[in-house]
């Protein structure tokens, strides 16, 4: 029997199961976040904690830093910080886009 997937699995920046390197496209953001969760879910990664601080290991310096700007360690929230990762990086620019 094969041994549970953890965190310590996450894939490393730039190696062949990581996503793309996030650097705050905007229409490249719900992309990214959708591989991103979906990768969090291989790796058994559950916690809202590890989900916000993990995350920061797939992105560019420059969008690195914006995120510890909006990142709350006191009180981690993925959902509320996935919402402000797509509002900070226009995710709806997308769907305007086709409209």
């Amino acid at each position: 029997m094969a041994a549970a997937r953890t965190k310590a699995d996450m894939p490393a920046r730039k190696s062949k199961y990581a996503p793309k390197t996030f650097k705050g496209q905007p229409l490249y953001t719900k992309e990214f976040l959708s591989e991103y969760e979906d990768l969090l879910t291989q790796n058994n990664v559950t916690t809202d904690k590890d989900k916000c601080e993990l995350i920061r290991r797939y992105c560019s310096s420059q969008v690195r830093d914006i995120l510890e700007t909006v990142y709350n360690a006191a009180d981690p929230n993925w959902e509320s910080f996935k919402s402000q990762i797509e509002k900070l990086f226009d995710s709806d620019k997308r769907e305007q886009r086709y409209r």
